[in-house]
């Protein structure tokens, strides 16, 4: 008895996949179906080291390097139905509202999901 495919469902996150896999796009939508929610962060990489996590400061979803319409059409084309969840953990502008960071990112997914 084993729990079967049927129970088992990821979590796609956006930064990591961008940059583990050499075709995100690919990933994502050959996962689709299988995807309970997608973590979306975007990111305005810093300087120093890539190896060190302060390089990837969040930027509002749709604003930093990940191409968010080709993320969102691959979810999409793959035929996923999960939930969008928003991160902005820290910013490379210390100054930034957090607050009008994720009401950006909101905003571009909706829109980003319209034009679809």
């Amino acid at each position: 008895m084993g729990i079967g495919k049927n129970h088992v469902f990821l979590v796609s996150f956006t930064a990591q996949v961008n940059f583990s896999v050499p075709d995100s796009t690919f990933q994502l939508r050959k996962l689709a179906k299988r995807t309970f929610a997608t973590h979306i962060k975007d990111t305005n990489p810093a300087t120093g080291s890539p190896r060190d996590w302060t390089f990837w400061p969040s930027a509002p979803a749709g604003t930093g390097i990940i191409d968010m319409a080709a993320v969102i059409g691959a979810l999409h084309d793959g035929g996923n139905d999960g939930m969008l969840c928003v991160e902005i953990d820290f910013m490379k502008d210390k100054q930034a509202n957090e607050v009008q960071a994720v009401e950006v990112a909101v905003n571009n997914l909706r829109r980003l999901v319209r034009e679809l």
